[in-house]
């Protein structure tokens, strides 16, 4: 996993936890854990998220093996994949968007991200509870009675993304100059077109993750340019607010692609 030298952390909005306008971190490691998880072509373990310290905590799930409240996250998914009923799934809520998920999961949304896997009629949440440099992570698991699936087309949202990726470029050269750091956006910009996705992992979804990615880096960009105590501010706040929702909907439909099949492609709906 190919990490921002700068992680892009948003400023939260006034009164919860994540910006309404981003995600908590680019690229979501719990995104990347999905795709991992979901790839035939390669072991969980191989995942890049789990190179560092990741402490985790499944306890309270009542799954075999997770008695233990402290274990490292690389031991513990393989029990979790033996019992998984489908694919895993990456969801990125926001405060007032759970993208599926029951409002009662808070771990997930004041996270801002999560992998969830289905298990029977159920679903265990893993959730980076707190995130710290490079790969090190405290992660915990919840059971999520109920999860509506969300379901983006790869092929249609691609035009979409590229369509959006231009309004957001120019939402953003219409913030004042000052407030703009471009150096820092062009070098994270950079790192998110190598993403390091599992094996086998088509080049349309591996594009769309790119692009969904390079798209929410540019809004997060442009929101924190914005002043909100202006009405250019606020205009601009507005403007990228849908352009956001499009960003995270794009980027977690394409880490939860289930991966390559026998035939070495996937490419979604």
């Amino acid at each position: 996993m190919v990490h921002p030298r700068e992680p892009l952390r948003p400023r939260p909005a006034a009164g919860s936890a994540l910006p309404w306008y981003g995600v908590a971190e680019l690229p979501p490691r719990a995104g990347l854990l999905t795709a991992w998880f979901n790839s035939p072509a390669a072991p969980i373990a191989d995942c890049p998220v789990l190179a560092g310290d990741n402490p985790f905590n499944g306890s309270s799930v009542g799954l075999a093996g997770w008695s233990s409240p402290r274990q490292q996250l690389r031991t513990a998914l393989p029990d979790l994949h033996a019992v998984a009923t489908g694919p895993a799934q990456c969801v990125l809520p926001i405060p007032g968007d759970h993208h599926g998920l029951p409002p009662e999961l808070n771990l997930a949304v004041t996270a801002g991200q999560a992998m969830v896997v289905p298990v029977g009629t159920a679903w265990i949440a893993i959730v980076p509870t707190s995130i710290g440099t490079g790969d090190a992570a405290v992660w915990q698991a919840q059971r999520v009675e109920a999860l509506v699936p969300t379901s983006t087309s790869v092929r249609e949202a691609r035009l979409e993304l590229l369509a959006l990726t231009t309004e957001a470029v120019e939402l953003l050269a219409s913030a004042p100059a000052p407030a703009r750091d471009e150096r820092r956006l062009t070098r994270q910009l950079a790192d998110l077109d190598r993403l390091a996705l599992p094996p086998g992992m088509s080049g349309r979804v591996a594009a769309q993750a790119s692009d969904s990615a390079r798209l929410l880096a540019i809004v997060a960009a442009a929101a924190l340019s914005a002043d909100p105590g202006t009405s250019s501010g606020r205009l601009l706040l507005a403007a990228v607010a849908p352009l956001a929702a499009a960003g995270r909907r794009g980027l977690a439909a394409a880490l939860s692609q289930p991966g390559a099949g026998q035939n070495g492609a996937a490419d979604g709906n």
